[in-house]
């Protein structure tokens, strides 16, 4: 077709849109590089080879017909519609692949921040447009500056959980509305989508819950575990399933596990099960929390939606880090937790980790305690592409004072081949309570928290750029504090930093409904 017929077809755009498209699930549009200023984003067409396709670009979220009393066809305007036949490649045919790339360089423009733009792309027959994409937005911004989403969660979060779906989406799950500190659970679940940069409510938990954990089973469910609830802000034992294939209904687990916990562990294992490591039954005081820590751990089966009993680990721990190897054994490390002296409980933030080696349908078995650099909770993991695994931050042990301890700044390596953990740098501040994604390469975002003691954090609105081989690189502000909340790298190069808490000495702490992205060069 030529180019003057698709001109034709553009003059003529309100008598093809007035046959409504159907919403085609042959074609779908993504992109990577997320609009960073002076770097190249790419869209990428997925449909089947043949497909006639134009991209089109728009100020404004929502199509318009020029016919009267006509509901919009498509989800973006047609006011630049002209752009798509002078930028080489936004009108074409998908060939052979089922799929076609088209770059486009944004230049080093700062005044390109304000605009907020919008694609998508549209089938066509050679006559009428026959269908269309999922639309697509993006706001120029330069690397490393933040920029608000286009919309909020559907309610204030702390101590959520953030799950990737096999669609490129996210399900944000649970969280307090009042900080961590005494916070009472939540049911409302959002979905996120990095092409439109908004937020939906798409059910409820059977449960409110906080400080729970969400493990992705590996047919694609979620499943829910534990956390604190919504009447006394205490634990729970319950357990439920998501299906996002569903509409995302919740179905609950079996039965109960042998003890309510928050702030604990799940990994999935090699096999399909789930191992939940320790954590808490109480929330009444930090005294409670950790002085009710447990030492169990318990199995989910997803082929008898039941759980049962686990080996027990070497010692309690609350806040600890469960990471799962290459190899498919799972490293335990750190957490708060408690000896027996004369009867009482002393606290202490433990110092060691344990990897479990799993064995397929029994109970596996947890390997000697392997010392730390130094003892933390209420830290973070990432395991590199090396397999290598990293410990950012979190607390540390206060002989004086054992109920409080202190933020700490350092990094810390494990090393499955040697079985030994070795320092690896330091932060440009000491975080507690932070969020850590992995990016390419290797670099690590690690941000928020608070430093200073549990019983007076001062919270933190900065952010590291930290390279896992190299160590820190760069440091960041973002739009305000945030703790206990998520950082996620998003498919197409962003990182989403979505809710937390303003931990800190007010007496009334609350968790934010925003979120805002930063683009990575």
């Amino acid at each position: 077709m030529t180019r003057s017929r698709f001109s034709a077809l553009a003059v003529a755009a309100g008598l093809a849109l007035a046959v409504a498209p159907r919403a085609s699930a042959d074609l779908t549009l993504s992109e990577t590089g997320a609009a960073v200023l002076g770097k190249t984003t790419t869209f990428t067409i997925t449909g089947n080879p043949g497909d006639q396709y134009l991209l089109v670009v728009s100020l404004v979220n929502a199509g318009t017909l020029p016919a009267p009393h006509q509901p919009p066809s498509i989800d973006v305007g047609l006011e630049l519609v002209t752009l798509s036949f002078t930028i080489p490649g936004w009108l074409g045919t998908i060939g052979p692949g089922g799929s076609v790339q088209l770059p486009l360089p944004f230049p080093p423009d700062i005044s390109l921040n304000p605009l907020t733009l919008h694609f998508q792309a549209l089938q066509h027959d050679g006559v009428l447009f026959t269908g269309k994409s999922n639309p697509c937005t993006l706001t120029p911004n330069l690397a490393y500056m933040n920029e608000s989403t286009l919309g909020k969660m559907s309610v204030r979060r702390a101590g959520h959980t953030m799950t990737e779906l096999a669609d490129g989406r996210f399900l944000i799950i649970g969280g307090g509305a009042d900080g961590l500190v005494a916070s009472y659970g939540q049911t409302e679940m959002d979905l996120y989508d990095p092409c439109t940069q908004k937020f939906t409510k798409v059910g409820d938990l059977g449960v409110a819950r906080t400080s729970h954990t969400a493990t992705l089973l590996q047919d694609g469910r979620i499943l829910v575990v534990g956390g604190a609830e919504d009447v006394l802000g205490e634990p729970v034992n319950s357990a439920e399933v998501i299906d996002p294939s569903n509409n995302f209904q919740s179905t609950p687990v079996a039965n109960t596990m042998a003890m309510p916990r928050a702030l604990h562990g799940a990994s999935l294992l090699p096999d399909g099960r789930v191992l939940v490591t320790g954590g808490t039954s109480s929330f009444m005081s930090p005294a409670d929390i950790v002085q009710n820590s447990t030492k169990s751990t318990e199995f989910y089966d997803p082929q008898t939606n039941m759980f049962s009993a686990g080996p027990n680990m070497a010692v309690p721990r609350v806040g600890q880090t469960t990471t799962t190897l290459d190899n498919g054994q799972v490293l335990i490390a750190g957490g708060f937790s408690f000896i027996l002296v004369l009867g009482f409980p002393v606290p202490f933030v433990t110092d060691d980790a344990q990897v479990y080696t799993p064995a397929t349908g029994a109970a596996g078995s947890f390997g000697s305690p392997i010392l730390m650099t130094q003892d933390r909770f209420a830290h973070n993991a990432i395991k590199k592409s090396d397999g290598k695994v990293l410990l950012f931050g979190g607390a540390q042990d206060v002989f004086s004072d054992p109920f409080n301890p202190v933020a700490t700044a350092t990094v810390e390596e494990f090393d499955p081949s040697t079985g030994q953990f070795q320092f690896h740098g330091t932060m440009s501040v000491a975080r507690g309570g932070c969020a850590v994604t992995l990016l390419p390469n290797d670099v690590v975002i690690v941000a928020g928290g608070a430093y200073g003691s549990i019983n007076l954090p001062i919270p933190d609105a900065t952010l590291d750029v930290y390279d896992g081989n190299a160590g820190l690189q760069a440091t960041v502000q973002m739009q305000h504090v945030r703790g206990y909340f998520t950082a996620t790298a998003l498919p197409n190069g962003a990182v989403l930093l979505a809710g937390g808490g303003e931990e800190g000495t007010a007496p009334n702490e609350l968790a934010f409904d925003d979120a805002e992205l930063l683009t990575i060069p």
